[in-house]
C-alpha cells in the first residue's frame, strides 16, 4: 500500500470515531452533525485507536473487509505516536431513515506530504442507526 493509501486508510479510522453523533434527521441536524464530525476528526487526529474502532459496527462487511481487518487496520495506523494534522475541507451529510452517508474531504500533513501542502484524501462514508447510534458500516476513498 503506497503512503496515500495509508493515509486514507488511517483517515478512514480517524472519520469513525465521529460517526455516533448523528442522532436523528431534524431542522438543526445537519449543522450540528458537521461541527461534531470537525471536532471527532480533530480527536480521532490525536491517536485514539480504541475510541475510533468503537464506532465501527461490529457486522462491517464491505469491500472485502470484515470487522476484524478494520480493527486491524485502525490500529496500525492510529496511535498517540501517528498523530497527524488534519484539516477538514468540506462536508456533506445525508440521512435517510436509518441509514446515512457522509462525504469528507480533507487535508492531512504527515511525513509523506511536501511541507505546507497536506495530503487531499476524499471519503465516502455509509453508517446505520443501530441501538447504540450511529456506526460506520463501509467506506470508499474517492478519486478527487
Amino acid at each position: 500500500m503506497n503512503a496515500l493509501g495509508k493515509i486514507a486508510v488511517g483517515a478512514v479510522a480517524v472519520v469513525t470515531t465521529a460517526t455516533v453523533v448523528i442522532l436523528m434527521c431534524g431542522s438543526g441536524e445537519k449543522a450540528e452533525v458537521e461541527a461534531l464530525l470537525r471536532q471527532a476528526v480533530k480527536d480521532g487526529a490525536a491517536g485514539d485507536a480504541e475510541k475510533c474502532i468503537s464506532y465501527v459496527a461490529s457486522d462491517y462487511s464491505y469491500g472485502g473487509q470484515t470487522y476484524a481487518d478494520v480493527c486491524a487496520l485502525i490500529r496500525r495506523t492510529v496511535g498517540p505516536d501517528r498523530r497527524r494534522s488534519v484539516e477538514v475541507r468540506s462536508l456533506e451529510v445525508g440521512v435517510e431513515g436509518e441509514v446515512a452517508t457522509a462525504v469528507l474531504e480533507f487535508g492531512v500533513e504527515s511525513e509523506e506530504a511536501v511541507i505546507g501542502r497536506p495530503i487531499p484524501v476524499r471519503l465516502n462514508l455509509h453508517l446505520k442507526k443501530s441501538r447504540d447510534g450511529w456506526k460506520v458500516t463501509g467506506y470508499e476513498v474517492r478519486e478527487r
